[in-house]
């Protein structure tokens, strides 16, 4: 992607007011990853130099779909169970997306945490930008999220090819981000009149709708347990959620990969 930006201009994203894309550098010179400088950012932790074999071997592209957005696409035909790209972001304690769950409320916390199977940690995305943001929800998605071993004792989050991507798939790279909520899809969709979403804005219910387009679309993911508090004075009481316990630490991000099973990667393949 990089060295197709002068042809490709018009994949560089313009300022918005979103944050965590306002002002943030998309592209990054590779004689960055060869300086000095790129030890400020890794972990105190040892990781494994992938330089010698490079995990991830697909070429990518962002595409603008009009009234979605950008989105991420492969550029050529990948294969099933082909690793494709790493989640990145800041690695904290799982508490904290219990907080954030509870003070900024599911829009903030669902898009920005990503719970780290096997541990106590959580990737918080809030302050990296990370191209895996430009992948979208789809009850059927083309690619799930597996652990691979990074060389310490917090595992990294790795997106892979679920199936053959081609071009009847518009080589599009999807993630099911409510898989979670699967098991109590069907319970939590009795609230739901079936003609008439707007049930839950005349409930004040906070609920995630979804417009994949699937057959097996599960048209709503999640509906909260709790009736929404934003309307009421703030500061007055934490947000409430049905992830809320007693430790507070009940949700710890989306839950992603598939098992706490961890991964290496060789020559682009999985190698267990």
């Amino acid at each position: 992607m990089f060295e197709k930006r002068k042809e490709n201009s018009c994949q560089f994203i313009p300022e918005s007011s979103i944050p965590g894309v306002n002002k943030v550098k998309l592209y990054v010179e590779p004689s960055f990853f060869q300086s000095s400088e790129r030890k400020k950012f890794e972990p105190g932790s040892e990781r494994i130099d992938f330089s010698a074999d490079p995990r991830f071997q697909a070429s990518m592209k962002l595409i603008q779909n009009p009234g979605r957005g950008w989105s991420l696409h492969l550029e050529d035909d990948v294969e099933q169970n082909i690793p494709l790209m790493l989640m990145t972001g800041v690695i904290r304690p799982r508490s904290v997306a219990q907080n954030s769950l509870e003070i900024d409320g599911e829009l903030v916390a669902f898009s920005s945490f990503i719970e780290i199977n096997g541990t106590d940690m959580c990737l918080d995305r809030r302050e990296l930008h990370d191209f895996s943001k430009y992948i979208p929800h789809s009850c059927e998605p083309t690619c799930s999220v597996r652990l691979v071993d990074s060389g310490n004792n917090i595992p990294d989050l790795v997106v892979y090819s679920l199936q053959p991507i081609d071009s009847f798939d518009f080589h599009a790279i999807t993630l099911n981000y409510f898989k979670m909520f699967q098991s109590t899809n069907k319970t939590a969709n009795k609230k739901l009149k079936k003609t008439n979403i707007f049930s839950l804005y005349d409930e004040k219910i906070n609920f995630v709708q979804c417009l994949c387009g699937s057959v097996n679309c599960l048209r709503v993911p999640y509906i909260s347990e709790k009736t929404d508090e934003v309307r009421k004075p703030p500061m007055k009481k934490f947000k409430t959620s049905e992830f809320e316990s007693a430790d507070h630490t009940s949700y710890g991000g989306l839950k992603l990969a598939e098992s706490d099973t961890i991964y290496k990667i060789k020559n682009g393949q999985f190698d267990q």
